[in-house]
């Protein structure tokens, strides 16, 4: 087995998300989509939970006409507070349209905008910092600072700047964060989760904020990125926005429904169709639970050349130690795949299905047990659901490198700190009539050991788990057409 030295970068970034942003129920009105509103047209009053939210001690107040209503104009001494009824601390957004009234040069005062605080010392901020002549906003907690920021002056002075931050508890367990400039993504990352408890929004201060303020709006909800796209531009439109808003949000939760029940049907499929196969003789015939719904039944190594494998549409090999077989019995699954059974394989199931020269590979090592691994993904339907790449936990698996003349193995997931040849950390193949998938990393969910500790990476928290249930469908062709990796009837 060839190993290959190298070192893993430390790769602190947050889960990409691989399901739809949460969408809330049906939607129809301002009081349904918005938890706060302060549009400032020409007074400081506001909304909150669809009542009406007066300000709290407003002092040195003034607006300006904007390109469609006025403005606040946050000044010397400006500032405003209000009581925040519920803040969506768990999935949410926080919109805010600005215009800076100042050079932003680096030998500029910091600016604080907005600060919303409350109970547990949590709160989040907006400023414009000098160094960097960045803009930022900052989550704090009792356990740190995360800073989301915009740099060079990417947010324009004398213009409207649409800001949103995007925050989803419920979408991500990693609890990632989002920072979005005139609909487009600027910075993502983790958080703690430090948004609960906070009750008070303050705009401006003793300071010189020097901004135009046009509106600010707390949402209930995490809009997803063509979402966010939409909110941007609705500024632009004489329509009412937030009925546009409402409109979309219900057909795309709509659209997400007809999506899962679409995907539990062709999931059902494979009931009864699945098995999976046990390292270990003499272990008691047991069934396995795999995400959504899905029941494998158990395979012992002493049951294959007795049991009919052609009942399987998908066999899955998991990880651990090797599989307990006779070469004979390497044979029946080799056979069993060459005449159109499916193959799923995570680390010691990956090194198998290279053993038994189902892959047109070569098989490393690597020295990272133990790490989270950032992999970069191929558009295929395995990796489908997902963006351009997602984090998994190494726990020891082999790296694959197709061989130059591979017709019917492909590479869709590559391991990015393996420079400068990117070798496959997920890889699919066809053999005879059976396609293949392995995993060197581990999509599946559960504590898994790596480098003599216990690591609690797993496929549940880190948002994988879809990966493995989406190669169990397709190595049973359930999805893909035939063509798509050369597979040849």
């Amino acid at each position: 087995m060839k190993t290959l030295l190298v070192v893993p970068a430390a790769i602190a970034v947050a889960s990409i998300a691989a399901s739809p942003a949460s969408a809330p129920a049906e939607k129809s009105s301002l009081a349904d989509l918005v938890c706060f509103r302060a549009a400032f047209d020409g007074h400081a009053r506001a909304e909150a939970g669809g009542r009406p939210c007066a300000p709290l001690a407003p002092q040195n107040l003034s607006f300006e006409p904007a390109d469609s209503s006025p403005a606040l104009v946050v000044g010397q001494g400006t500032q405003v507070e209000y009581d925040l009824a519920d803040f969506p601390h768990r999935a949410g957004a926080l919109e805010i349209r600005l215009k800076p009234r100042f050079p932003q040069t680096d030998d500029q005062p910091e600016r604080v905008i907005l600060n919303l605080s409350g109970e547990n010392g949590g709160s989040l901020s907006l400023s414009y910092v000098p160094a960097g002549t960045r803009w930022e906003f900052i989550i704090r907690s009792a356990s740190g600072e995360w800073p989301l920021r915009s740099w060079y002056g990417r947010v324009k002075a004398d213009e409207w700047n649409h800001l949103l931050l995007v925050w989803d508890q419920d979408r991500d367990p990693h609890a990632a964060v989002t920072l979005y400039l005139d609909g487009k993504a600027e910075e993502e990352r983790s958080y703690d989760g430090g948004l609960q408890g906070i009750r008070r929004v303050q705009i401006g201060g003793a300071h010189n904020a020097e901004v135009s303020i046009d509106e600010m709006v707390l949402y209930g909800f995490a809009p997803s990125p063509s979402q966010v796209e939409m909110m941007a531009r609705s500024f632009e439109a004489k329509a009412d926005r937030f009925s546009a808003l409402a409109e979309r949000v219900a057909q795309d939760r709509r659209e997400a429904e007809a999506a899962r029940a679409a995907r539990a049907a062709l999931v059902a499929r494979l009931k009864g169709r699945v098995g999976r196969l046990s390292q270990l003789r003499a272990e008691k015939p047991r069934n396995f639970a795999f995400p959504e719904g899905i029941t494998a039944r158990g395979i012992r190594p002493e049951d294959v050349g007795t049991l009919d494998l052609s009942r399987f549409a998908v066999i899955y090999f998991p990880p651990g130690g090797g599989f307990q077989l006779t070469q004979e019995q390497e044979q029946i699954i080799r056979d069993y795949v060459r005449n159109g059974g499916g193959y799923v394989g995570s680390c010691a199931g990956a090194l198998f299905a290279h053993r038994l020269g189902l892959l047109e590979c070569d098989r490393y090592g690597w020295v990272g047990n133990g790490a989270l691994l950032k992999i970069e993904l191929t558009p295929h339907p395995v990796t489908d659901g997902y963006g351009s790449s997602t984090l998994m936990h190494y726990g020891g698996g082999p790296l694959m490198l197709p061989h130059a003349n591979a017709k019917h193995c492909h590479a869709i997931g590559v391991l990015t700190t393996a420079h400068p040849v990117k070798h496959a950390a997920i890889v699919a193949a066809t053999y005879g009539k059976g396609r293949v998938v392995t995993f060197g990393p581990h999509p599946e969910g559960g504590g898994v050991s790596g480098g003599g500790k216990s690591a609690l990476f797993s496929g549940k928290s880190l948002g994988t788990e879809r990966l493995q249930v989406n190669a169990l469908l397709w190595a049973a062709k359930l999805t893909g057409e035939a063509e798509d990796t050369g597979e040849k009837e």
